[in-house]
């Protein structure tokens, strides 16, 4: 998932009320847990891309809003570890896993 930044690929910083991003991540997981689906698999763990990672590593705003959206959509999925998520994770319930290295 990432901030609706076509043209720059989601590495651009784009300032979006915590209640847009939500919707728009919202779509992002949904839209790619259907096509997994379809494919006879699921979303499993989600991770923001360019600069809605950046940002959600030090903005508790955005980073409740991408959790929030998670949630909503399947709250089985798992999170990155590292970021403002982390610390809001034992209350919204969002577990949170290292990535594999």
């Amino acid at each position: 998932m990432s901030y609706r930044d076509m043209v720059g690929f989601g590495r651009r910083a784009v300032d979006v009320p915590a209640a847009t991003l939500t919707n728009e991540v919202n779509y992002e997981v949904g839209a790619l847990d259907a096509f997994a689906r379809i494919a006879g698999t699921r979303v499993r763990y989600v991770k923001p891309h360019g600069a809605l990672y950046n940002r959600i590593v030090h903005d508790e705003v955005q980073a409740a809003a991408v959790v929030e959206a998670v949630r909503t959509v399947d709250p089985t999925l798992v999170g990155p570890v590292g970021c403002k998520n982390s610390v809001m994770a034992p209350d919204q319930r969002f577990r949170l896993r290292a990535r594999a290295r």
